[in-house]
């Protein structure tokens, strides 16, 4: 099964991204997995909000695929792209990367056209 969408880049979009994946993966995992799934997103569109650079002419991507062994989630946009943030979080931010590895049983950032960022739950 398949699942995409795209969203305006303004502070409704990881709301949306996070309804629509519940929506999608709650006949398909567990509550508690369906919840990660749920909090990576938000994460990631969220980061794609911030530190994209696009402004309201831009989008984000969503792409969910669920297979028999996986659920991947892929969000991208048309920044210009990034490298993995080195810098330690603060009380205030910094954790969406940390929060993705702690959750995902896999992760990793694509360079190309459009940057994207994705992660895998094993079912």
């Amino acid at each position: 099964m398949f699942f995409e969408s795209r969203y305006v880049p303004n502070v409704l979009a990881p709301g949306r991204a996070r309804e629509a994946v519940g929506a999608f993966l709650e006949a398909t995992l567990p509550e508690e997995k369906v919840r990660d799934a749920q909090l990576m997103t938000n994460e990631l569109v969220a980061n794609s909000v911030l530190h994209s650079g696009m402004g309201r002419d831009g989008s984000i991507g969503l792409h969910v695929q669920t297979t028999a062994g996986y659920v991947r989630v892929e969000v991208d946009d048309q920044g210009p792209g990034f490298e993995y943030p080195t810098i330690p979080p603060t009380d205030d931010a910094g954790w969406g990367f940390l929060i993705v590895d702690g959750l995902s049983d896999r992760w990793g950032i694509v360079r190309a056209d459009p940057c994207y960022v994705w992660f895998e739950i094993d079912r």
